[in-house]
């Protein structure tokens, strides 16, 4: 079964271009489905031409060679496609006027993919039967294989206009609209292919299809519920309609289609990434992890199965499980921008700043006006900071500028760098900056807080401080950096409730426990002081946390 498997997951995502990959793999089969019913049809729509043509045929030769058809047309039925050809050959060879020979011998021939001697039996019909509304219909479909999209086009315009009632036109001619993009145009004409023929499943089938890329999903799931009534076997409206049924965030009613769908055909391995993803939404994660892992039993170069377990595995924390399965991801996929940018923030998280530079440098080769480019920046220019290659850092967050000239939090982020380096009036330069955009940023006033403590503007710094905390009263650098200010101007008991609120935010930060110790010695608090040094080696002091 082809579906589609990426919405998926968030499928994202899933989403969009492995819908598109599948959707096109799905046309082939659908189109072949849909003249293998079609066939049937025009049995019963050319008895009239058939009754024509024998008093054509001599009297002697007429009823042989309509045995001739009836026996072709039941071995096209029954998909014998070489005992069909024999029979439609034998009747052209006992006479060549025989129109319909050539269009039923052209459409198995099709059906085949042997497009070339299916058109030159279409244009032989068309010579015996030019006003043929069917002939200029297999015109449509065999160009339509052939990727001529305009004379396919042309084609089914051509059958429409010589009988407006016939449904596989307008079916042809909605491919061929929704080929070339026009989507509104392509609805109109499976509509009008429903109208004539309301009975025939696979128009709802591709309806329904266009209805989901409209982002229309609820009109979608009504017309495979109109599909599963008549064929309540068919795995693919099973799956299709539970992808849809995932877009409206009816988890349960699309796992009851997947469940459905894989008992159907169990070795889909699209169907169980999806069955994993609505798990995946359901927090059904051990399950979810066994779909996954079908999945890539099934289909090893699935790449959408191991972005699934890598959701799984950070949700549960396990970043290096994580970080294995997105690994996976690119290298099946190396297009993937969004693996690339988990992959970096998970091995950032993990302390392997190489590699996640390595992933945001990946990400930046691929597209050059990607609209999260500035972001990618800024994120390679937290990774240069964590190495303490502030320089490096400084040229990201610069470009991440240039890029997005608005971002106040670039301005901070680059701040703090030149601060790394000593360079405090640039420092100074980007926070008056990032305030003039952002005049409510905490993190701006905290930095620059920092940044005239560093300049022994002490006053201005709390000044600045108290800005932070009145805006963000949660954040425990602010009052952290506060009381550190107080106690360089040697107000020690105005730290100490700076401090407490710091740890009350933040209590497991070694560094404010020493802070709030150093305070308490200076006031002659030893006992508090050795109680705060106590805890500060328990938690590991690390001076560059803050």
């Amino acid at each position: 079964m082809n579906a589609n498997s990426s919405k998926t997951l968030g499928l994202t995502s899933q989403e969009a271009e492995l819908v598109n990959r599948l959707f096109a793999m799905a046309v082939r089969l659908l189109s072949v489905l849909s003249l293998l019913v079609l066939n049937a049809l025009v049995h019963c729509d050319f008895s009239r031409a058939e009754s024509q043509e024998s008093l054509q045929a001599p009297p002697a030769s007429h009823d042989q060679l309509k045995q001739l058809m009836a026996r072709g047309d039941e071995f096209d039925r029954r998909h014998d496609f070489h005992e069909a050809l024999n029979c439609y050959n034998e009747v052209i060879r006992q006479d060549s006027t025989y129109s319909i020979a050539y269009f039923r011998r052209g459409v198995t021939l099709q059906l085949q993919g042997e497009l070339d001697k299916a058109l030159v039996d279409c244009e032989s019909f068309l010579k015996l039967a030019p006003e043929s509304a069917h002939g200029y219909w297999l015109r449509g479909a065999i160009y339509g294989d052939q990727g001529r999209l305009e004379e396919s086009y042309e084609a089914y315009d051509k059958a429409i206009r010589l009988d407006p009632n016939l449904p596989q036109a307008y079916y042809g001619r909605a491919l061929v609209h929704q080929s070339r993009g026009n989507l509104q145009k392509a609805m109109r004409d499976f509509d009008e292919a429903i109208r004539l023929a309301p009975h025939h499943t696979y128009i709802y089938e591709f309806r329904a299809k266009l209805l989901s890329k409209l982002g229309e999903f609820e009109k979608a799931v009504a017309d495979y519920d109109v599909v599963l009534q008549k064929e309540p076997d068919n795995s693919e409206a099973h799956y299709y309609r539970g992808q849809n049924l995932y877009q409206l965030e009816k988890y349960e009613q699309a796992l009851a289609d997947l469940d459905a769908s894989l008992k159907l055909y169990p070795g889909s391995a699209e169907a169980h990434v999806l069955r994993g993803g609505i798990r995946l939404k359901l927090e059904q994660l051990d399950e979810a992890l066994q779909d996954f892992g079908e999945a890539i039993r099934y289909d090893p170069e699935l790449w959408s199965a191991y972005w699934g377990r890598s959701e799984i595995h950070q949700a549960r924390g396990e970043n290096l499980l994580a970080i294995q399965e997105l690994d996976n991801v690119i290298r099946l996929k190396p297009d993937h921008k969004l693996a690339y940018v988990r992959n970096a923030v998970l091995c950032r998280d993990q302390g392997e700043f190489d590699k996640a530079i390595q992933s945001y440098t990946r990400f930046l080769k691929l597209d050059a006006d990607d609209y999260w480019r500035a972001s990618i920046f800024a994120g390679r220019g937290v990774c240069w900071s964590d190495k303490k290659e502030y320089r490096k850092a400084i040229a990201d967050y610069s470009e991440a500028l240039r890029l997005d000239p608005d971002n106040d939090l670039y301005y901070c982020a680059r701040a703090s760098s030149w601060a790394m380096l000593l360079e405090f009036e640039k420092a100074l330069e980007d926070c008056d900056t990032g305030l003039r955009i952002n005049p409510q940023s905490t993190h701006l006033y905290t930095a620059r807080g920092k940044i005239r403590g560093h300049v022994l503007t002490y006053d201005k710094g709390i000044a600045d401080l108290n800005q932070a905390t009145r805006i963000d009263p949660s954040n425990a650098e602010a009052y952290y950096h506060r009381g550190l200010l107080y106690c360089a101007k040697y107000e020690d008991a105005k730290a100490i409730p700076d401090f407490n609120r710091a740890i009350e935010l933040d209590p497991e930060n070694a560094v404010i426990y020493a802070a709030r110790g150093s305070a308490y010695y200076s006031l002659g608090e030893f006992e508090k002081a050795r109680a705060d040094e106590a805890k500060a080696d328990e938690l590991g002091i690390v001076y560059e946390e803050m």
